[in-house]
């Protein structure tokens, strides 16, 4: 029999049709994506209502634990995919469908554990291998000793001590040193240490902690997202990952954001960017990983050359805004092959002209705004989500909007996932802005425009 092949997001809903399984896609990475996209048997089940289209709220597919239990009970729920799957009103939700399958966009073997006791189907890569490649500390061991050692920044791992900084400034030949939790994402558990003092601060919050140290390079933060298939590896084009900007995280080293610009980056640069994910996806690949994966790199200011930062098999913070803009430009996005694969659906694809597409490169940002007040902010429970505007300084809201496909012009945004909560906890999320244009000055600074739309969102949201 033939294999359908898939080149549309309207051929991927042919092919799952074709299913009898329902897939439930569970956890943050499905927030801002239109479950219509996926067929008739695609449902979300997430922590809070907004995280919901409103348009699909009314399909019993679709369910948040908010409107379940309320909104001053689900600020009691541990704020994750285990949190959110383990609780009792989701399972009784669920108890009410046969043949279905839940589709997490973080795996952990209490998850697994969880599926397996209740009888879930689940969509997910091995655990095991995922973290391994994940952990900050193995990852780098494995690029010192592969074919893209070429690529690695010097780094060691150990158990810190009081002479650790010392000891590290000897090595590397600066006192500029990075400190990474391996274990710990988003760059919460990176520390950039240039004194005596500041080490010390860290030591005693993390005495005899497990640290990968490095020397600190003065660069922009870069990545690539890639696809893993049967037909092999698939890279998009090059991004700029937002770090640390102090309007939007209370930490120097926290992903915030995304920026794709074209012109930033020259020829040579997005080459070597490529060549670098296709070979680690490779690798990935024969591990027996498929779907979506991302390698994060850094691009020297002095030297102009690429390093190799980390690899994050799995869902990617930027999955639903990569999505919606791929469906609005009508390219096939990377989660359409992710869910294939893992569902083990025969398709078959134009290689060569779905790598041309995905290497297309566009335009657009988003920000995730935190409180960076180091204590509890109140919220504007009133404010609205929707697609805004700046005008003589202040916000206006254009109308209703819940994805990409709602702005119209290119000085819109939409600011969407605000709280429900009255108050929010230092570094706790306020809002995602997305826009429609890079946002990214050409030396990697946020441009004047985008400061001003952020800042009247925070006190917005917070007076």
């Amino acid at each position: 029999m033939k294999k359908p092949t898939i080149r549309t997001i309207a051929d991927l809903r042919k092919i799952l049709a074709k299913d009898p399984r329902t897939v439930f896609g569970v956890g943050v990475g499905f927030n801002g994506l239109d479950p219509f996209y996926f067929g008739d048997r695609f449902g979300l089940l997430q922590i809070d209502d907004s995280d919901i289209f409103e348009r699909r709220k009314n399909s019993p597919l679709h369910f948040s634990l908010e409107r379940s239990i309320g909104t001053d009970a689900v600020q009691r729920v541990r704020r994750n995919v285990y949190g959110l799957l383990s609780h009792p009103a989701t399972q009784k939700h669920l108890s009410q469908f046969k043949n279905f399958v839940i589709f997490p966009t973080k795996n952990s073997d209490k998850i697994i554990a969880l599926a397996k006791k209740n009888g879930w189907g689940i969509l997910m890569n091995s655990d095991r291998t995922q973290l391994r490649y994940e952990d900050k500390a193995a990852f780098a061991r494995f690029i010192q000793r592969s074919s893209l050692r070429q690529y690695a920044i010097p780094s060691f791992v150990r158990k810190i001590n009081e002479r650790s900084y010392a000891s590290a400034t000897r090595r590397f030949g600066t006192s500029s040193l990075v400190f990474q939790n391996p274990a710990t994402g988003g760059g919460y558990g990176t520390f950039f240490i240039a004194s005596p003092a500041e080490f010390a601060a860290l030591y005693k919050k993390y005495p005899a902690k497990r640290f990968k140290i490095a020397p600190y390079i003065s660069g922009r933060s870069l990545s690539v997202v890639g696809c893993i298939t049967k037909f092999g590896v698939i890279a998009g084009p090059l991004r700029e990952q937002i770090i640390g900007n102090e309007l939007l995280t209370g930490y120097p080293a926290a992903w915030v954001g995304n920026n794709w610009d074209p012109k930033h980056f020259n020829q040579k640069i997005r080459a070597t960017a490529d060549r670098i994910a296709q070979k680690i996806g490779t690798v990935l690949k024969k591990e027996g990983l498929v779907g979506i994966f991302g390698v994060d790199l850094l691009l020297d200011r002095m030297t102009n050359k690429l390093h190799i930062l980390e690899v994050n098999p799995r869902f990617l913070g930027s999955t639903a805004y990569e999505t919606s803009r791929d469906q609005q430009s009508k390219k096939l996005p990377f989660i359409a092959l992710h869910l294939l694969e893992l569902l083990g659906i025969s398709y078959t694809i134009k290689k060569s002209q779905l790598m041309r597409q995905a290497r297309k490169n566009a335009a657009g940002a988003f920000v995730i705004l935190h409180n960076t007040k180091k204590r509890y902010v109140r919220v504007n429970v009133r404010f609205r989500s929707g697609v805004y505007v700046v005008k003589n300084n202040r916000l206006q809201l254009q109308r209703h909007g819940e994805s990409l496909a709602d702005l119209r012009g290119k000085n819109e945004f939409l600011v969407r996932e605000t709280p429900r909560a009255k108050r929010i906890k230092f570094e706790g999320r306020l809002a995602l802005i997305a826009f429609p244009e890079s946002i990214l000055r050409s030396d990697g600074e946020l441009g004047d425009s985008a400061k001003r739309a952020i800042s009247l969102v925070r006190d917005a949201l917070t007076k």
